[in-house]
C-alpha cells in the first residue's frame, strides 16, 4: 500500500505547479506507446494506435477550444456508440481542460435534455447515429446549447498545427472536475456523480495494481459507456497502461467465439487475456454454450485449452452462485466478482491470486478504506457469527459531490465516509459479503433481517428458476412478507409456492423463505443487469 501511494503521488506531484494536459498521468502511456494498437472496432475491423488516438483526439480539442474560447471548466456531453470516436471525444474534452458527461446512447430525447440540462452543458458532441434524436432537443429551443456532429469538427491538419502549442499550454489540475457518470435514478431523479482527474487516477491505480493490468493486456469491451464499469475498469485502465481494446457489440455467438474458438479470428489478431461482464451477459453466454450441439460443446472444450485469458470479472449486480458453478465448469474460469458504485469506483474485490469464495465480493482494494456501520436497532442478521452493517468507503476513490446538491451530498457522508446504503457482512478474514440495499434489499420479517439477495442465490439452484427477484411486501402480520417473482427455465414444469418452500427448506431458515411466489415472463432490468425493486413492487400489485 506505502510503494502505491508512493507511486500514485510521484505520478501527480504538487497540485501547487503548473503543469499542462500533458502532465495528465493518463496520458502518460498513450505518449510512450504511439506505435501499439490502442482500440479495435469489431464492427468496421480497424485498428487505430495511440499515435492516432493522441493525434485525432488534438484535432478535435483543438476546433473545440478555438470555437469555444471558455470551455475550460465547462461540462460537454458526447453521445457515441462505443467506438473509437467516443474515446477522441472523451480525450479531446479532458485536453481541454473541460468535464465529460457521457449519455447513454440508448435513451430517448426527453431523457438526454435532462442530463444536458442538469450538467449545465453548453456543447454537445454526438455522432451521425444519433442525429435523429438530437434534432428534437435543437428544436426544442434549447439556443443556449451548441450541438456539434462530430464530422462538422474535422479541420485541416495545418490548421491544427497552428493551434496545438495552444491547447498543449491548457492548465491542468489534479482537482479538477474530470466527469459526471449519472446514478440510475432509483430514489429520486438521476444525480450527476462528479469526479476529479485525481479521483479517476486513484481507481484506475487501484486497478492496475490488484489486478496487475500490463501493457500486453487486450481487452473484449462489450459495456455500456456511461456507467463506472464500462467507463473506468474496461476502457481508461487498459489506455492507462498501453493496453489494447476491442470494441464488440454484444451478441452471445459473436463474443462466446471471438472469446473461445481458435476457429475465430477477432479483427486485431490480438489474444484476448481479459474478459470483464454483468451476470446478465455470463447467463447469456451460458445459454448460448447449452444451446451447442454436444460435439460442437466437446470442440469447444479442446479449443478453449489454448485460450490466453488470465481472468475474467463479473459485478454490477449479485452473481448467482449457479452461474458462477457453470461458467467455471464451461470456460474452465473462476469468475472474479468485485463490488463498486458510481460514487466509489470499484471498493472490493476478491483475490487475483487465491481463493475466490462464489457469493463474496473479497477485501478492500488498494487506496480504500471500508467499515461496517451498525444500522439502528441492529437485528438478528442473515449472516450468523459474521459482523454486519451498512458499508461505509473512504479514501481518495470517492466521489467529490452530487452535482447542484449540497444537501445530498451532505447527507450522504459522515465526516470523510461514504455511507453506500448497502447492506454487508464481514467474516473473520476480512471478506465481505453484500446482503443488498437497505432500502430495497433488507427485508424486515417476524422480528428479522432477511438479505433478499441470499434467498434469490438459494432459490437460483432450483433446476425450473431461471431468473429470480425477491422482495419485501408490506404486511400487516409480519411487517413485511417476503415475495418471490421468478423467471422459468424453458420448458421447464411450473413450481408452486410450496414446492419453493420444501426446496429451501434444508438451505435456510424458515423465516427467510418466500412465502408467496409469482411466476413471469421476464424480470426488468437496466443496461447493467440491475432489476430495480421499487418499480418490481409498484408493478407486482398488478399483477
Amino acid at each position: 500500500m506505502l510503494n502505491l501511494l508512493r507511486r500514485y503521488q510521484t505520478c501527480f506531484g504538487s497540485v501547487m505547479q503548473k503543469r499542462f494536459y500533458r502532465s495528465n498521468p493518463f496520458f502518460k502511456s498513450a505518449l510512450e506507446n504511439q506505435s501499439k494498437v490502442a482500440i479495435v472496432d469489431n464492427k468496421s475491423q480497424k485498428q487505430f494506435t495511440y499515435s492516432d488516438l493522441i493525434k485525432d483526439s488534438e484535432t478535435l480539442a483543438c476546433k473545440l477550444q478555438k470555437e469555444n474560447k471558455d470551455i475550460k471548466g465547462k461540462r460537454v456531453c458526447f453521445l457515441f456508440d462505443p467506438s473509437y470516436d467516443y474515446v477522441v471525444a472523451n480525450m479531446a474534452i479532458w485536453m481541454c481542460g473541460a468535464t465529460c458527461v457521457p449519455l447513454c446512447n440508448s435513451h430517448p430525447s426527453k431523457e438526454l435534455e435532462y442530463y444536458i440540462q442538469d450538467s449545465q452543458s453548453n456543447i454537445v458532441l454526438y455522432g451521425e447515429r444519433f442525429e435523429d434524436v438530437i434534432k428534437p432537443l435543437k428544436d426544442d429551443g434549447n439556443e443556449q446549447v451548441n450541438f456539434k456532429l462530430l464530422k462538422e469538427l474535422h479541420a485541416p491538419q495545418d490548421h491544427v498545427e497552428k493551434d496545438a502549442q495552444q491547447l498543449r499550454n491548457t492548465e491542468y489540475n489534479e482537482n479538477d472536475r474530470a466527469l459526471f457518470i449519472y446514478t440510475s435514478g432509483t430514489t429520486g431523479p438521476p444525480k450527476g456523480v462528479v469526479s476529479t482527474h485525481r479521483t479517476i487516477m486513484s481507481q484506475i491505480s487501484s486497478l492496475v495494481q490488484a489486478w496487475e493490468w500490463r501493457s500486453t493486456d487486450h481487452i473484449m469491451h462489450v459495456l455500456p459507456l456511461h456507467h463506472v464499469h464500462g467507463v473506468v475498469n474496461v476502457l481508461l485502465c487498459p489506455l492507462h497502461v498501453g493496453a489494447s481494446l476491442t470494441f464488440v457489440r454484444f451478441d452471445n455467438k459473436t463474443v462466446f467465439h471471438q472469446l473461445f474458438d481458435d476457429n475465430t479470428q477477432n479483427p486485431s489478431g490480438l489474444d484476448y487475456t481479459l474478459f470483464m461482464a454483468v451476470p446478465t451477459i455470463y447467463v447469456k453466454l451460458i445459454s448460448y454454450y447449452k444451446s451447442l450441439q454436444p460435439k460442437q460443446q466437446e470442440e469447444f472444450t479442446k479449443s478453449n485449452k489454448n485460450s490466453k485469458i488470465r481472468l475474467m470479472v463479473c459485478g454490477s449486480a449479485a452473481l448467482p452462485t449457479t452461474v458462477f458453478e457453470e461458467w467455471k465448469k464451461i470456460s474452465g474460469h473462476t469468475l472474479l466478482e468485485r463490488y463498486g458504485m458510481t460514487e466509489i469506483g470499484m471498493a472490493l474485490s476478491n483475490p487475483l491470486h487465491g481463493d475466490r469464495i462464489p457469493g463474496s465480493v473479497g477485501t478492500t482494494l488498494p487506496l480504500v478504506r471500508a467499515k461496517l456501520q451498525p444500522t439502528q436497532e441492529e437485528e438478528e442478521a442473515s449472516q450468523e457469527g459474521a459482523q454486519t452493517g451498512e458499508l461505509y468507503i473512504a479514501g481518495p476513490t470517492v466521489f467529490t459531490e452530487y452535482w447542484n446538491k449540497p444537501e445530498a451530498t451532505k447527507k450522504t457522508f459522515e465526516g470523510e465516509w461514504f455511507k453506500t446504503g448497502d447492506f454487508a457482512s464481514m467474516d473473520e478474514n476480512g471478506v465481505y459479503r453484500i446482503l443488498g440495499r437497505l432500502n430495497a434489499d433488507i427485508i424486515k420479517t417476524r422480528g428479522y433481517k432477511v438479505s433478499a439477495l441470499d434467498v434469490e442465490r438459494h432459490a437460483l439452484e432450483h433446476p425450473s428458476i431461471h431468473e429470480c427477484a425477491v422482495m419485501g411486501i408490506e404486511d400487516k402480520e409480519w411487517g413485511e412478507k417476503i415475495v418471490a417473482l421468478i423467471v422459468l427455465h424453458d420448458g421447464k414444469a411450473d413450481v408452486t409456492a410450496s414446492e419453493l418452500r420444501e426446496f429451501l427448506k434444508d438451505k435456510m431458515a424458515s423465516y427467510k423463505i418466500p412465502s408467496e411466489l409469482k411466476i413471469v415472463k421476464e424480470i426488468p432490468k437496466n443496461a447493467m443487469g440491475k432489476v430495480n425493486k421499487k418499480q418490481l413492487k409498484s408493478k407486482y400489485v398488478e399483477l
